[in-house]
């Protein structure tokens, strides 16, 4: 059996959750491919370092698109026109236009659906302001209607597609799952629940010596308490500032913000006052220490609004870094008893449950052996075995 897979996604350079996802499940799908099926990896440009192994598993064909952008709906349609695989498995909702009748699909989330505002309405498509409208009108045309050419269409768009043609929707928890089945009507027995593993570079142990390094490099010093993600509205960014501030009143601790800003942080730093800033460090390009960043942190804070799955809680938890987090969406499902819930409305509420955590040795120590134990149960192994299966299945 012949399996393409929409690899777009792992070969990047800064990954995020998705991109991780993508990068973890490719690999271990043909790992653990015991029947030997041809694999066929497509990109949008040539392998990086930590994927070129993969060419001597995968046949690897690189779609060249100079547009630079609707890559998946339409370069990728042209390939699957041409020379379809017996099954595509796309780990994301962007499938192609044009796809075969057997493609298997990931949906992460749909808070694009319940949020509208946290997403992003920049226009995809040329730079040009003209070229920008008539993009626009052909969008609406193609669409009766119904969808423009910003980001939030977009996703609204590739995820009713998404949703009618594929075969088979592999979603990362129940949450999602249900979402799907009450905002789009989908069958439930259309629907596959994985839940994502854990990268086994969060539970290795990392000498203080390696610690000092990368703290020194990025400048950062103990105490301090740790964000790892998109800074935005839908992943709480202002409560997680305000809790801070109010935080510093009584404790002399440092706020470190590992990943990049999205929608919403210029709103949410600016809401704060410069002594606050003044003890917050941005770690952009993290990636490769995000481990060691992790395991050194006094806590993870983590208050998002809404998540498919949260990987990053499963990374703390491994690292033994307590967790403080909210009960929205699949949270709880992932987090179980392990984490410490605060309230998402209320700064103060999140300030003195991180007050608890680094100040209460005992209390700290208790949500920390939680956390390794519950870590332990999410495995890309087990992730890989099963998202194999329903794409060997459904590609037979």
């Amino acid at each position: 059996m012949r399996i393409g897979i929409d690899a777009s996604r792992a070969n990047v350079k800064l990954r995020t959750g998705t991109e991780w996802y993508s990068y973890f499940i490719i690999r271990e799908i043909i790992k653990q491919n015991a029947k030997k099926d041809e694999f066929i990896l497509y990109v949008k440009e040539p392998l990086l370092p930590d994927m070129s192994d993969l060419a001597k598993q995968a046949k690897i064909r690189v779609l060249r698109w100079k547009p630079k952008f609707l890559w998946n709906l339409i370069r990728l349609s042209w390939e699957m026109l041409i020379r379809p695989p017996d099954v595509l498995f796309v780990p994301a909702h962007t499938i192609p236009i044009i796809c075969p009748s057997r493609t298997v699909t990931t949906c992460h989330d749909i808070g694009f659906e319940r949020f509208p505002k946290l997403y992003a309405t920049n226009m995809i498509g040329p730079r040009n302001k003209l070229a920008q409208k008539l993009f626009w009108v052909l969008a609406k045309i193609f669409t009766l209607g119904r969808y423009g050419n910003t980001e939030l269409d977009y996703h609204r768009f590739s995820m009713r597609l998404a949703i009618r043609k594929a075969v088979r929707i592999i979603t990362p928890s129940d949450f999602t799952a249900h979402e799907i089945i009450s905002v789009f009507n989908c069958p439930s027995n259309k629907i596959s629940v994985i839940h994502h593993g854990l990268n086994e570079g969060y539970s290795r142990p990392h000498s203080a010596q390696d610690q000092e390094e990368a703290l020194s490099r990025y400048g950062i010093v103990k105490p301090y308490i740790l964000f790892l993600g998109r800074w935005e509205d839908k992943k709480n960014i202002g409560l997680l500032l305000k809790a801070f501030e109010e935080l510093l009143g009584s404790n002399r601790i440092q706020l470190v913000l590992a990943g990049k800003p999205g929608w919403g942080f210029d709103r949410a730093w600016a809401s704060i006052g410069p002594k606050t800033k003044n003890m917050i460090k941005l770690c952009v390009d993290v990636q490769a220490e995000a481990p060691i960043l992790m395991s050194g942190a006094r806590a993870f804070v983590f208050p998002s609004a809404y998540e498919g799955f949260g990987l990053p809680i499963i990374e703390a938890m491994a690292c033994g870094t307590p967790v403080i987090t909210t009960r929205h969406a699949s949270i709880p499902e992932i987090a179980g008893d392990s984490a410490l819930y605060c309230d998402d409305n209320d700064p103060k509420d999140l300030a003195e449950k991180i007050g608890k955590i680094i100040q209460d040795g005992s209390f700290r120590d208790e949500y920390v052996q939680r956390g390794l134990a519950r870590a332990k149960i999410f495995t890309w192994e087990k992730a890989g075995e099963k998202t194999l299966k329903v794409v060997s299945e459904w590609g037979a």
